[in-house]
């Protein structure tokens, strides 16, 4: 999938990438841009 973050963020409802950016790192522990990228690498390891 080669969706743009902001892309992704106007579809599930966010008004900017900005604020779905911030809420993304709040709950999963990293960017967006580095989850996406971590995943074309393999796993991402846990952040908690």
């Amino acid at each position: 999938m080669d969706r743009s973050i902001g892309a992704v963020a106007f579809e599930i409802g966010y008004e900017s990438e900005s604020a779905f950016s911030s809420a993304f790192r709040r709950v999963v522990g990293c960017s967006p841009r580095q989850f996406r990228d971590e995943q074309r690498d393999g796993p991402v390891a846990t952040r908690r």
